[in-house]
């Protein structure tokens, strides 16, 4: 029971109907202070791109990735699975251990990594290589290598591991096809080998990092619970909403894909749930809008941003400790452009950052209108003092504005308005973002801009426009839980 004092209410209008929102101090899910995380993918290691772009050295790229920090960084991708270590490139050639042709990553590439990791207050989550195989069993030479040079370079307590990536998938004649119990004990003998390095006494394993929840991938989720649960952190499975590089802008905020990711991960839950570990943790492992490198010119812009944001909103509300952004930089869906410049999601992901605190808030809606989604959370105290909500919403209705109003159990206390709104009159493909009417840019390659706030009583009521997303802030809400 919701108890009088500890009910906050909203009431959204549109031009037919009224909703009532109603946020309580019930508690739903606490996510951990990492929750917003990303990858790069392993392509950068392919010989024809060789990290392109991505300049280890450069200020400003430091600063853009410690901006969205404490987070996990994953290296991962679908590559994973024939990358090796320390192997020239023109020395690698097809051979029974590997079935197709690896992909060498350097020592230098490692110690960059490492180091831009550690300088950005970063975890690195790094994806092995399941395809290495000695008969049935994983072939894990390559990775003592890779952990030896670890040890020799001090290198060890801010990285975790993983093994393999859509393991589901491999459907290709040039991979094997393991069981879930192969990849299970595969995933007991990294731990075992993970744990006899004492400079990774704090390091963790997640997997199996399927595709889906149903079918083979339930299977092998099932298969690395039995086999490894009692050793790992958290199970990893990947989602996206739709196929990125045959989609239109539309799809990006048709209403038919915002409701695909509940139930999708209630049922990873359900089969933790229902395994010997029902408290495992559950990470999107990878994720975002489209696969198959997300959508040209559509992916990098404005309209990313709705499905992005209702997928941190739904899985906090689902009990998700981490989600796992594909990716940083890297293709079309990247929160960096080539030039290390942000796109609209980089400042979406570091307003949620700034904003959005661990805590995720019980929220009831009655009529509301599909088109407009809510969250709650507490605020984060990094920014805002205890006690103060987060709300985060969104309004998919393309003619439709809706006005906001606060209960008036507030009084005439103050509110803090974020509205994101396309930066130019590109509208939904602006590549540009601008926050309360000013075009979000770095100051200098150094410093990341304040990300200033509307002020405005409570009793006035917010727009939200149509095809925008915003965050308010109740510095004065007092909610017990918050404090």
């Amino acid at each position: 029971m919701m108890s009088k004092e500890c009910l906050v209410m909203f009431v959204l209008f549109t031009a037919t109907k009224s909703t009532l929102i109603k946020i309580s101090d019930q508690v739903v899910h606490e996510v951990s202070e990492k929750f917003l995380s990303f990858t790069v993918d392993d392509t950068v290691f392919y010989p024809s791109i060789r990290w392109g772009a991505f300049n280890f050295s450069s200020p400003r790229l430091l600063t853009l990735i410690a901006g969205l920090s404490p987070a996990i960084w994953r290296i991962g991708g679908s590559p994973a699975d024939w990358v090796v270590f320390n192997v020239e490139q023109d020395k690698l050639n097809m051979s029974a251990a590997h079935k197709t042709t690896p992909i060498a990553m350097t020592k230098h590439d490692w110690d960059n990594l490492v180091r831009l990791s550690v300088k950005a207050n970063l975890r690195l989550l790094f994806d092995l290589d399941l395809q290495l195989r000695l008969g049935s069993h994983w072939g894990l030479s390559n990775t003592v290598e890779l952990f030896d040079y670890c040890v020799s370079q001090g290198y060890g307590f801010n990285l975790d591991w993983e093994l393999g990536n859509e393991p589901n998938a491999y459907h290709r004649p040039d991979q094997a096809q393991l069981t879930p119990d192969q990849i299970g004990n595969d995933f007991v003998s990294l731990v075992h080998l993970v744990r006899s390095y004492s400079a990774f006494q704090n390091s963790s394993v997640v997997g199996p990092d399927v595709v889906g929840v149903d079918g083979e991938a339930a299977d092998i989720i099932k298969g690395f619970l039995k086999e490894a649960g009692q050793y790992t952190k958290a199970v990893t499975v990947h989602h996206y909403y739709f196929r990125g590089d045959i989609a239109k802008w539309t799809e990006y905020i048709n209403l038919t894909h915002f409701g695909n990711l509940k139930p999708y991960l209630k049922t990873a839950k359900d089969i933790i749930r229902n395994s010997s570990y029902p408290q495992m943790a559950l990470w999107l492992g990878e994720t975002d809008d489209a696969w198959h490198s997300g959508t040209a010119n559509v992916s990098d812009r404005y309209v990313s941003g709705f499905l992005w944001l209702d997928k941190l909103g739904v899985s906090a509300q689902s009990g998700v400790d981490v989600v796992i952004r594909q990716t940083f930089w890297g293709h079309n869906y990247g929160m960096i452009n080539d030039s290390m410049l942000p796109n609209p999601d980089y400042w979406l992901s570091l307003l949620y950052r700034r904003l959005v605190g661990r805590l995720v808030l019980d929220v009831v809606t009655e009529h509301s209108p599909v088109t407009t989604r809510v969250y709650a959370h507490c605020a984060s105290h990094r920014y805002y003092k205890p006690g103060a909500v987060t709300l985060f919403m969104l309004n998919v209705a393309t003619k439709n504005s809706d006005k906001i109003i606060i209960n008036q159990q507030f009084g005439d206390g103050k509110m803090d308005v974020y509205l994101m709104t396309p930066g130019n009159e590109d509208g939904l493909l602006s590549q540009e973002v601008s926050l309360n009417g000013h075009i979000l840019k770095m100051v200098d390659d150094h410093t990341l801009p304040e990300l200033k706030p509307v002020q405005k009583d409570i009793d006035e009521g917010i727009i939200l426009p149509p095809t925008t997303y915003l965050f308010v802030v109740l510095p004065s809400a007092k909610l017990s839980v918050c404090k």
